[in-house]
């Protein structure tokens, strides 16, 4: 191109030599002519202006073409994308800086030799014929070749061809114009990482989980979406870093071997949450129960500072639970979720637990208003002494009468209480509602009674509790008729913390009773260390048939006694039971045969009667 340039500057330059010599020349012999009569002086000056315009016109085209080629160069020198010129035999006769940067040759080198030179080998014959078939039929071509630079590293390049030709369409050369995707490629390639990986661990993410979930969707093929919860996170960070921590996970979950051989696909949601899609048709079968719990165990292992992570897992099919990816994922999340709060390995989702955890959001938006609307009340089961059977006290039973849903089971509203912070503004309440009971059901009897009020496990953290149960034994005469309940699992979650609250409880003067006893298999060794008064026997080993359940209580008294603790019997519901727990040796019992949970106002009469 820079030849061609300097041709045409030489044309000009004669053309110019010429407009000015001969309109000299014609000036010249006009003049002469003129003189010598042998033209008339009008023609000899309109020939003389005819040459001189035209040899002007012509100047100006070479001028005007001058200016365009050097236009072009400038443009081509100064343009970031490579630039390639060949003649008719396709050989090289011009490519610009961007090219030499590109590829790594000069215009000296690669002067006449043809575009081969390039050649990477990564392409074979089939696609060149094609792409030359396609350049000569329509004048142009597009695509991405692969090429070799000089210094023999490969490069991928976006390539435009095009066919120069004359007037009449014959092939005078070819141009290209060459881009450089490599480079652009890796930054997609690191955007995608950022948007669809877990920078610390290098798992695909929930995008990219959303668009695999997608495209099987679309495909129908049949997959189970197991969600994993990490429930120990908080536990692990006390004993790790964070950095410790994620490359203890990555390490766990390459043991899984998932995404192998077309078996499935693993994903990383956030910090707790891990995903695995299981590409196996039979969701039900034993060898799908199999994998799940190969799952489990594999981020169940021990680490290697005497911690191990504890995980939950929940399952939903498709397309059998849902056919579309918000909710399958949902679905799957309300399946580990209860996994969680039961405290189970794996939960499949059903349509009766999308229904219960429903249920239970209603609950909880419920609870608020429900306590300003005074829909909550107690009631009070009567507590008995067995040695004469008079009644010596109450437990008070926490009821629910909602406007919306009718009565709910303190089995249903509890739980929701107590995970969505209600849990202390109802003790309170029962609290209140029981002292101010417990004023008049004395009066009315004339002594003492006994009042047992349950407090949730959660309450044992923090003085928020001991506050209230400091304030409540102000509010009685003698505060070792109060008695706190707390369940056996209470105990069992945190040893050493419930220990030290109810050591704390009870230098105020109360009692406190261990609840559901029995339920916790794994409290006898940690019994004797709980500062507790009186045992209550789980009354579900009273319905035990034939002899195992009178055995079960028996013993539990038997340890009572050897603990120093009063024994209360629950769930005495016919009059079967009186020989039993009369047989046990145990102090005190509840149950339906001996009363009912009563109202405020039915408990008055009877503890008049009883007082005459």
């Amino acid at each position: 191109m820079e030849d061609a340039l300097r041709r045409l500057r030489c044309i000009r330059r004669i053309a110019l030599t010429w407009v000015v010599s001969v309109t000299l020349l014609v000036l010249l012999g006009a003049v002469l002519a003129g003189f010598g009569r042998r033209f008339p002086a009008g023609v000899s000056f309109g020939v003389s202006v005819l040459l001189v315009g035209s040899l002007f016109l012509l100047y100006l085209v070479l001028s005007r073409l001058h200016l365009g080629l050097r236009l072009v160069l400038r443009l081509a020198e100064h343009a970031d994308e490579g630039i390639l010129v060949t003649d008719a035999d396709n050989r090289i006769i011009y490519l610009n800086e961007g090219f030499s940067r590109m590829m790594g040759y000069t215009l000296a080198e690669a002067r006449g030799q043809k575009p081969s030179l390039f050649k990477s080998g990564v392409h074979d014959d089939a696609f060149y014929k094609k792409m030359w078939t396609e350049l000569k039929n329509r004048g142009y071509w597009h695509g991405t070749v692969w090429d070799q630079r000089k210094d023999g590293t490969l490069i991928e390049r976006d390539t435009q061809l095009f066919c120069i030709t004359d007037i009449r369409g014959r092939a005078r050369g070819y141009a290209a114009i060459h881009k450089d995707v490599t480079e652009l490629r890796e930054i997609a390639s690191q955007r995608d990482r950022l948007q669809y990986f877990q920078q610390q661990t290098g798992l695909p993410n929930e995008h990219y989980l959303r668009r695999r979930l997608s495209t099987l969707i679309e495909r129908a093929v049949p997959f189970q979406l197991i969600m994993i919860k990490l429930v120990n996170r908080a536990q692990l960070e006390a004993v790790y870093t964070t950095a410790e921590l994620d490359e203890a996970l990555a390490s766990a979950v390459k043991q899984l071997e998932i995404g192998q051989e077309g078996t499935g696909f693993l994903a990383q949601i956030d910090d707790d949450y891990i995903a695995i899609i299981l590409y196996s048709k039979q969701s039900q079968t034993e060898l799908f129960l199999q994998e799940l719990q190969q799952v489990h165990q594999a981020l169940s292992r021990p680490l290697d500072k005497g911690v191990h992570f504890q995980v939950s897992q929940g399952v939903v099919a498709f397309p059998d639970d849902a056919e579309a990816v918000s909710a399958l994922l949902s679905r799957a999340k309300i399946a580990v979720e209860q996994a969680v709060e039961t405290q189970t390995d794996s939960v499949h989702y059903s349509p009766a637990l999308h229904e219960r955890l429903s249920y239970q959001q209603r609950m909880k938006d419920a609870m608020e208003p429900a306590l300003r609307a005074g829909e909550f009340f107690v009631n009070y089961q009567p507590i008995h002494a067995i040695s004469d059977w008079r009644i010596i006290g109450f437990e008070c039973l926490l009821r629910w009468r909602s406007k919306e849903m009718g009565e709910i089971s303190p089995d249903w509203f509890i739980p929701v209480a107590e995970q969505y912070g209600w849990i202390d503004g109802l003790t309170d309440f029962v609290l209140e509602e029981g002292l101010d009971a417990k004023r008049d059901f004395e009066e009315a009897a004339g002594r003492p009674l006994y009042l047992f009020i349950n407090i949730s496990g959660k309450q044992l953290v923090g003085e928020r509790l001991l506050r209230r149960v400091a304030k409540a034994a102000e509010q009685v005469e003698d505060p070792s008729t109060l008695t706190f309940e707390i369940t056996e699992s209470s105990f069992l979650e945190a040893i050493e913390v419930a220990v030290e609250q109810v050591k704390k409880i009870k230098r105020h003067g109360v009692k406190i009773a261990i609840d559901d006893f029995g339920t916790g298999y794994s409290s006898f060794r940690h019994l004797h260390r709980l500062p507790a008064d009186i045992l209550k026997v789980d009354k579900s080993f009273l319905s035990i048939p034939e002899h195992g359940g009178r055995e079960i209580v028996k013993n539990a008294a038997l340890l009572g006694r050897n603990l120093k603790l009063h024994v209360l019997i629950e769930g005495v519901e016919k009059e079967a039971h009186l020989d039993v727990i009369t047989e046990a040796g145990a102090q005190y019992a509840q149950g339906f045969y001996l009363n009912r949970p009563l109202h405020r106002s039915d408990v008055l009469p009877i503890l008049k009667k009883t007082a005459t």
